[in-house]
């Protein structure tokens, strides 16, 4: 890729080398812009902001889901040693056994899937950020705040990296 002349800073040239369509990894509407067009910004900055709300509502339910997993797991397991237990002194069935030994297995399945979701949740309530993937040269914005933004298809803006060379 040739680079593309962004302009001078004093006694440096300015080029691009490389340009970056920004886009949103969730869909919703966009709440804020957090720059001023034609700025530098530095990787990780904060570009523009998702609405929260549903993403915040969907982590909380996840959380939920997990704490709920984790105290129906924690039962199945003493429900198991309290099964084996009767079981070494005689006094349950292998059969019952089994089902306690099944419902605990169970429980942890479900407690793994719970924690995956929370993840997941977690990381589109982090996507709503939508930061600088490179540092350089912002381009304009080209969607306004409360418009509706396609995750992975609107384009928000364009970010083109800086690199000083000498005149």
């Amino acid at each position: 890729m040739l680079p593309v002349a962004l302009g001078q800073l004093g006694e440096h040239v300015v080029v691009g080398a490389e340009l970056v369509a920004v886009r949103s990894r969730v869909g919703g509407y966009l709440e804020q812009v957090h720059f001023q067009d034609g700025t530098l910004v530095k990787t990780g900055d904060l570009l523009f902001t998702i609405d929260q709300r549903p993403y915040q509502a969907s982590y909380d339910t996840a959380s939920a889901q997990v704490d709920v997993a984790r105290s129906l797991e924690e039962f199945t397991k003493s429900q198991l040693e309290r099964a084996q237990s009767l079981q070494r002194s005689g006094n349950l069935a292998v059969a019952s056994l089994d089902d306690r030994r099944r419902e605990s297995i169970a429980a942890e399945a479900q407690l793994q899937g719970a924690e995956a979701s929370l993840r997941s949740a977690k990381l589109n309530l982090e996507f709503t950020q939508i930061k600088a993937p490179i540092s350089g040269r912002i381009d304009r914005r080209l969607v306004s705040v409360g418009n509706l933004v396609q995750a992975d298809q609107t384009v928000l803006t364009a970010l083109i990296e800086a690199r000083r060379l000498q005149a």
